[in-house]
């Protein structure tokens, strides 16, 4: 349906998109779109449309960094970004290199996306975190090439792709370029791009297609609030890894990537991670 050329600034300041599900995010915020009863929101080179009220204030983190580095037994970074205001909040270490593991299917699924690879092959590749269809799309469109093309497109700085070309995980990255990952998909990827892979994480499963639980970090620790997210884990050549990034709340763009000794167990280190994002989502309003 055709929107009359004058009601279009009207629409562009109210539009909303609205998810009925606990547990899930109600939508996400782009420089001319507002969600129901949220900020407007600017990029930098952005105008926000909106007259709302001015977002409601940042919580106090100012104690977050000793409390989330106090819950890890390994090697810590972590990321807040609040879209609201446009900056980050808080962090810790944000430039040090992690493995990606499967937090790279983000620049495969927008690199696929690119291809014009089938939406419902990338949705579940996310979703489900599928090593399988992540490695076709991998080897279908070029490898190590599409974190050359990524990267550049985004403006990555601090990301570099796997020493072995098939080993897609070993993508090497920091907490500072996957918040610069989701900003694009929120501010800069094509719309149809952008509602495709934000289904797939509002859908995350609880068991990954490996049978690998997922739920370890922001979707334990944002039960009482709206998510999006993408997990990643791997073990033990040399380290045991997790990562959890997503969106919370349609406001903050949350990443803590760990790395444990190959002695810690997967409970002791999901326990951990869960723990320092419940530190970052504890202070958010519910």
């Amino acid at each position: 349906m055709r929107t009359p050329r004058n009601s279009l600034i009207c629409l562009l300041a109210a539009a909303t998109l609205t998810i009925a599900a606990c547990g899930k995010p109600v939508g996400y915020v782009t420089p001319s779109r507002v969600a129901a009863g949220d900020p407007t929101v600017s990029e930098p080179g952005h105008t926000a449309t909106s007259t709302s009220s001015p977002p409601p204030p940042p919580p106090d983190l100012s104690d977050v960094v000793d409390r989330v580095t106090a819950a890890a037994s390994g090697t810590i970074s972590f990321a807040m970004y609040d879209l609201a205001q446009g900056k980050d909040v808080a962090s810790y270490q944000p430039d040090r290199s992690f493995p990606t593991e499967s937090v790279v299917k983000l620049l495969i699924a927008l690199d696929a996306l690119d291809q014009r690879a089938d939406p419902p092959l990338v949705e579940e590749m996310l979703s489900r975190s599928d090593d399988t269809t992540a490695s076709r799309l991998w080897t279908a469109h070029g490898g190590i090439a599409i974190i050359g093309r990524m990267t550049a497109k985004i403006g990555l700085t601090k990301t570099f792709p796997p020493a072995k070309p098939g080993r897609w995980g070993d993508t090497m990255i920091t907490a500072a370029d996957i918040v610069a990952i989701y900003r694009y998909l929120l501010y800069r990827a094509p719309d149809d791009q952008r509602e495709i892979i934000l289904r797939a994480l509002r859908e995350t499963t609880h068991f990954g297609a490996d049978g690998f639980d997922q739920y370890f970090g922001l979707p334990s620790a944002a039960t009482d609030h709206t998510w999006a997210v993408k997990q990643g884990w791997a073990c033990c050549a040399p380290s045991r890894v997790l990562n959890t990034t997503g969106l919370v709340d349609n406001r903050y763009v949350i990443v803590v990537l760990t790395s444990h000794p190959a002695t810690v167990t997967w409970k002791r280190a999901a326990d951990e991670i869960t723990t320092a994002a419940g530190v970052l989502v504890g202070k958010l309003p519910k």
